[in-house]
């Protein structure tokens, strides 16, 4: 048997229960069946997403700091701690799932295989991070990114091909108990889960419904999310919703989603849009802005989903599922359960574990 060889995983923190903080949990524990695994984190430890025993959390430096002065002298102690961790644990590949530490991955030791998993696109980006990034990324042993929009817009950008590994839906979305339940639980529910920032436009959803017939209606609205737009929203709710919308923090969704008719996505730009493939494995239908890229390498516009591009369609569309019949939106929520399985756990780890033996072979 071959001996292990010592994997580290990059990331700010394991905080956060999103898309790039499950794939870094699920990966490492991928990967530790054969190998040595270490997660490089900035500052805290903690996680929301379970990590096997045998999977080590490093914190190798403190969290990036605001301001630009203080993130140029963090930049230099993070390249000099991340050298040290690397030599430390012997590191013989190293895994990057933010860009704002990917670009620091070709200071790495020569010996160290570099790889940089991409979970946005670059209109998110300020523009000293875009350069630097078009710099340092043809310097690295792979780039992988999460869906054929991403891929082109690399190439395009970077002149650099990436393997696109997309995301997945987690095991615990596919039991039979689950597949029972997500016909059987529907109720007139609409639901958005994500981080309450611009990007995602939390506050516009609510303007769309105020222009809908949705107070008119037995319908509801939860919004799961956290972060600086919270207290805004939950202030516009008490002065215009009342109890039709509830705002929660960050929980395990699977409730939710086998509740829930219709996932709602505001967003300006996704980098994938694991919450949308999630949701359509319990027959829960997206509904979606058609931004750059995310929801539309997914949806298939009205047969699993709707993907809208102005905000007179989104309002159009809420008034059309208002008044929809039971046949119709059985229609959609079977296909959307449908298209879900072409996203299986089990695949997407295999295409992780091909990559990672291609460099460490």
């Amino acid at each position: 048997m071959q001996n292990k060889k010592n994997i580290a995983l990059l990331i700010g923190n394991l905080k956060d229960r999103a898309g790039s903080e499950r794939i870094v949990a699920d990966t490492a524990n991928e990967f530790s069946e054969y190998n040595n695994v270490y997660i490089f984190v900035c500052g805290d430890k903690n996680t929301s997403y379970p990590i096997n025993d045998n999977v080590k959390i490093i914190s190798i430096t403190r969290e990036i700091p605001i301001g630009k002065v203080k993130q140029i002298v963090w930049y230099l102690s993070f390249i000099l701690a991340l050298n040290k961790s690397c030599k430390r644990y012997k590191i013989d590949c190293i895994v990057s799932h933010w860009t704002k530490l990917s670009i620091c991955l070709p200071f790495v030791g020569r010996d160290v295989k570099k790889w940089a998993h991409e979970h946005q696109n670059d209109i998110l980006l300020p523009l000293w991070l875009k350069k630097i990034k078009h710099m340092t990324y043809s310097k690295l042993d792979k780039i992988s990114v999460l869906n054929i929009t991403e891929q082109r817009n690399l190439k395009h950008t970077c002149n650099i091909y990436g393997v696109i590994i997309p995301g997945y839906v987690s095991n615990e979305f596919f039991t039979k108990e689950n597949k029972n339940k997500n016909k059987n639980n529907k109720i007139n529910k609409l639901l958005f889960v994500g981080r309450l920032v611009e990007e995602k436009q939390p506050l516009l959803l609510l303007e769309l419904l105020k222009k809908s017939e949705f107070l008119l209606t037995d319908w509801e609205l939860d919004i799961i999310g956290s972060g600086p737009f919270y207290n805004e929203i939950e202030n516009n709710i008490k002065n215009h919703f009342g109890s039709k919308v509830k705002l929660l923090t960050p929980r395990d969704l699977l409730n939710d989603y086998q509740e829930s008719k219709y996932i709602l996505i505001t967003s300006k730009t996704e980098g994938f849009g694991l919450t949308i493939i999630e949701a359509m494995s319990q027959g829960c239908v997206p509904i979606s802005f058609n931004c750059e890229s995310g929801p539309k390498n997914i949806i298939s516009n009205n047969i699993d989903g709707f993907l809208l591009n102005t905000n007179e369609e989104f309002i159009c569309m809420l008034n059309a599922i208002f008044n929809q019949t039971k046949k119709e939106y059985l229609f959609f929520s079977e296909n959307a359960l449908h298209k879900s399985t072409e996203y299986n756990y089990s695949d997407v780890m295999n295409i992780w574990n091909k990559q990672l033996g291609q460099l460490i072979k």
